[in-house]
């Protein structure tokens, strides 16, 4: 007669541990990518200030550095989401 066991599987653990990996460069992008739109903003007000033209380009930068800080919230919001994943694996043992 036999018994279950639960146990990891190793290959969904290693697939577990990819995507996470992944997805911490992904962060490590989105975030570099809003300090550099931040800056750009900061360039774009700064060198557009009093020439009319300043509005488009800056909501333009504005919106660039708001779609990076959402990139940010949706990679950390999915790496939680890969940290829940259970890797473990109910099997039947002989005995």
């Amino acid at each position: 007669m036999g018994h279950y066991v639960q146990r990891t599987n190793p290959q969904w653990a290693e697939a577990r541990k990819r995507a996470e990996t992944a997805l911490q460069q992904a962060l490590g992008m989105a975030n570099e990518a809003g300090a550099l739109a931040a800056r750009l903003e900061r360039m774009t007000n700064a060198s557009l200030q009093g020439t009319g033209v300043g509005v488009p380009v800056g909501v333009a930068a504005h919106t660039t550095t708001g779609s990076a800080h959402a990139a940010t919230s949706s990679i950390m919001a999915a790496i939680a989401a890969t940290n829940s994943v259970d890797v473990t694996e109910t099997v039947y043992v002989n005995d």
